[in-house]
């Protein structure tokens, strides 16, 4: 049978409790580097804080190696790749700023396009936030 590598841009405590590090026999996570991590790592290195837009989001244009599918946490993707998102709160997360609800509703249609196969919420809460979120932006409910 074959094994689906699944991948993801973070392997902190909520990947590897969520689906990381569990005993899934058919498939094989692996962490990939993306042009957004990147920028959120050198943000981070030269201001010591984390990147508003691209701590939470993916992108892997340019990237050699593309797994069969993408689980995040947190994170909305502009990926061709098939992908999941787990979230535990706020989706998609951007820190307010003056641009905040046209980020926002640029997240929601990524949620909405055809590539986001699940979205996951790890508790009703969450799930309610997210549809009190939605209210904004109506177009994208449905799907």
């Amino acid at each position: 049978m074959k094994k689906y590598i699944v991948g993801t841009n973070h392997t902190g405590y909520l990947e590897s409790r969520n689906f990381y590090s569990l005993p899934f026999e058919n498939f094989k996570f692996k962490k990939f580097y993306d042009w957004c991590k990147i920028i959120d790592h050198l943000n981070f290195r030269l201001k010591n804080q984390n990147h508003l837009f691209c701590h939470n989001f993916h992108n892997d244009i340019l990237i050699p190696c593309k797994p069969d599918l993408y689980h995040f946490f947190h994170t909305v993707s502009a990926t061709k790749r098939p992908w999941i998102v787990t979230h535990s709160g706020h989706l998609p997360r951007y820190i307010a700023n003056s641009a905040y609800k046209t980020n926002i509703e640029k997240g929601f249609k990524v949620l909405a396009g055809i590539n986001c196969k699940k979205i996951i919420s790890i508790c009703n809460n969450s799930k309610n936030y997210l549809m009190f979120s939605l209210e904004q932006f109506p177009q994208y409910k449905e799907a």
